[in-house]
């Protein structure tokens, strides 16, 4: 359990830092991809693992 609390706070702050980095830099549209491609894969990442989970139980 703290391995992963403590995971998912080093993975948001990364995703967060590069954001905002590209965000600083002026490439707006590189952190849009990369802002959008992160929350879209994540979430279909979530969507079939549960589906795989309840063809599985």
């Amino acid at each position: 359990m703290t391995i992963g609390f403590c995971g998912a706070f080093t993975t948001m702050s990364t995703f967060s830092y590069e954001s905002v980095a590209l965000l600083n830099d002026g490439d707006y549209l590189r952190a849009a991809l990369y802002m959008s491609a992160t929350i879209v894969g994540c979430v279909g990442a979530v969507m079939l693992g549960a589906a795989l989970g309840n063809k599985l139980l």
